[in-house]
């Protein structure tokens, strides 16, 4: 069996069921674009990786929007800094090379932007972060791999913990 080919497939389907079950419109749109994003990635595996970061170049600016609308109720004024922040971490690890220490970098700075003291920011840095260790391993099809998991954890997960937060500072109903 192609555990390589079926991990693209099982996460496709992973997204899908969370594009489906999720809580909010933009947590659905980040879902929907990483499913079309894996769809797109079954038919033309040779583009992986090109896919891949335009994914993430699309659904990150998103997630951050989620991000602050759930901690803050609203987008802070420096939101388009941190847009182009996160836009710049990524754009390094595509270009790869010492880029990616430039990326460190950048991923510093924009965890320093987003910080607020709260489990959503350390699920955040914590997955995020472990892109990083995963750009750096050598083997594509275990980088691949890596890369589908935490793509899982950061928009699959990241919708239901979503939901999970809202049910839980929600009063149950008042029987008549």
């Amino acid at each position: 069996m192609d555990y390589y080919r079926s991990s693209f497939y099982c996460t496709f389907l992973i997204l899908l069921f969370a594009s489906i079950v999720s809580p909010g419109k933009k947590d659905k749109i980040v879902n929907i674009i990483a499913c079309t994003c894996y769809l797109f990635i079954i038919f033309c595996p040779e583009n992986t990786r090109n896919i891949r970061y335009l994914d993430w170049a699309i659904t990150t600016p998103i997630l951050l929007a989620i991000y602050f609308e759930e901690i803050d109720g609203e987008l802070p004024k420096l939101f388009p800094l941190i847009v182009c922040v996160d836009l710049a971490m990524i754009s390094c690890g595509y270009i790869g090379g010492s880029f990616f220490y430039v990326g460190l970098l950048f991923y510093l700075m924009l965890m320093w932007l987003i910080y607020r003291d709260s489990f959503l920011f350390w699920s955040f840095s914590v997955v995020w972060g472990m892109y990083g260790v995963a750009f750096m391993i050598p083997n594509t099809t275990t980088k691949n791999m890596t890369y589908n998991l935490l793509d899982i954890l950061s928009k699959a997960a990241f919708s239901a913990l979503l939901q999970k937060e809202k049910n839980m500072f929600q009063l149950p109903d008042e029987p008549p």
